[in-house]
């Protein structure tokens, strides 16, 4: 049965620094990491159980291999805190994730993002781009990190052929949470800016189709004004969109537009200088209501900030009353397709049959996600031994890149019908591991 509430913890622009951040006496910004884990602690305790960990971006702050590692033991030390399991984060990249050394060494990327920026078909020319194995890999490669030390064990990757994720999760009346999560650093560069050196999405990101039954939760690390082609994505995350989560600009700030909610996140580590250095994160609890003939999702928002004096998080003082704020968002009408008086005598065997897929696929989704994290955290040469013994590995893998083959090899796992013998295999090495 699903939760009565879907509750996540909300990070962003974290900035894990290479050499500095967990490693260096001199990290000032350890004081708040472990207060951010206390009072995760503290609340866990109102709202558990916590489902996961929701990040819109700049795990690292130069998108280098070590920050990512370091961020991954703090990351996994808050799940723990939370009761949460540590492969229930979903992530998408911020320009901080992008490794900008790949970029001074290779011009030829910043060519194709100026290409891009001045297309007069941009749309058209990204797929052209994504689409050619050369350009593709180089608009990707300064996520190269990015996607081997973090997304892809997460199964958040960002790549050429679908540059977004998505991830099903149960509501509590039986219908669908679609976690998606959009790329906005494809185009990232050495001199991004709001002005005359924005950012793009492109359409494919952000045309979602709706379904009934489905509610979508969007990440996405730069606002709208940051996108070139901002107006295109502000229409279609209204239109499709029922909560966009946004990160890059530091301050928390939350808006109710029509019936959805927009919410950019603050930072955990906005750097010092900064005139208004304030770190933040928020809990957000989600349920679906009936109010009268209603249905609603209602939205618990818990946005907490640091407070200096005292060197703790503590709610957002003069917002709203206790420690949250609750926002009702209207939904079309949906019941659970099995309740048999909503449903038509000859409808229900049909019915019943499509809302267990739907439960089905939202169960697989996770349990991919779980099996992905401990087999990338295998070895190198332990993943490569177990694709082999099953059969899973192809002569083409040796083109193609770790990430992409090792989140194949599930695929053809199921299909071959030895995933259950994958999964006992992967657990058990996973398990001998563990100190």
């Amino acid at each position: 049965m699903p939760s009565e509430k879907l509750t996540f913890v909300h990070l962003s622009d974290i900035h894990f620094v290479k050499g500095f951040s967990s490693e260096s006496p001199f990290d000032l910004d350890a004081a708040v990491r472990d207060g951010l884990i206390e009072d995760a602690k503290r609340l866990r305790t109102q709202l558990e159980p916590v489902n996961g960990i929701l990040i819109t971006g700049d795990i690292a702050y130069a998108g280098k291999s070590a920050e990512y590692q370091i961020g991954f033991k703090w990351l996994a030390q808050l799940s723990e805190a939370l009761g949460c399991p540590a492969e229930y984060m979903w992530c998408v990249p911020g320009n901080h994730d992008i490794d900008r050394s790949v970029l001074k060494e290779n011009t030829a990327i910043s060519a194709l993002h100026d290409r891009l920026r001045t297309s007069k078909e941009r749309d058209q020319q990204l797929r052209s781009d994504l689409e050619t194995p050369n350009t593709a890999s180089l608009l990707f490669a300064p996520l190269k990190a990015y996607n081997e030390e973090f997304a892809a064990r997460l199964d958040c990757l960002t790549r050429p052929k679908q540059p977004w994720w998505i991830h099903d999760l149960l509501l509590n009346d039986g219908s669908i949470l679609r976690l998606r999560g959009l790329n906005s650093a494809i185009c990232s560069g050495l001199h991004d800016n709001d002005t005359d050196q924005k950012l793009f999405v492109g359409s494919a990101q952000t045309e979602y189709s709706r379904q009934r039954g489905v509610e979508y939760l969007t990440l996405c690390h730069h606002p709208i004004s940051w996108l070139i082609d901002g107006e295109n994505a502000d229409e279609a995350l209204l239109a499709y969109s029922r909560i966009q989560l946004f990160g890059h600009k530091h301050v928390q700030k939350t808006e109710r537009r029509n019936d959805s909610l927009w919410l950019a996140a603050g930072a955990v580590h906005p750097e010092r200088k900064e005139t208004n250095w304030l770190p933040r994160y928020n809990y957000l609890s989600i349920s679906i209501e009936r109010e009268g003939k209603d249905r609603v999702m209602s939205v618990d928002l818990y946005a907490r900030v640091w407070h200096q004096p005292d060197r703790q998080f503590t709610r957002e003082q003069g917002t709203y009353d206790g420690n949250f704020n609750n926002y009702k968002l209207r939904l079309p009408e949906w019941r659970p397709k099995m309740i048999a008086e909503q449903q038509k005598p000859e409808a229900r065997s049909e019915s019943s049959a499509e809302q267990s897929a739907d439960n089905l696929r939202s169960g697989m989704n996770l349990n991919k996600k779980k099996l992905l994290f401990k087999f990338i955290g295998l070895p190198h040469h332990t993943k490569i031994a177990i694709m082999r013994k099953f059969g899973l590995w192809e002569q083409s893998d040796e083109q193609l890149p770790d990430t992409d083959v090792f989140v194949a090899c599930f695929e053809r796992a199921n299909k071959k019908g030895v995933l259950d013998a994958v999964w006992n295999e992967v657990d058990g090495l996973s398990s001998s591991q563990k100190p």
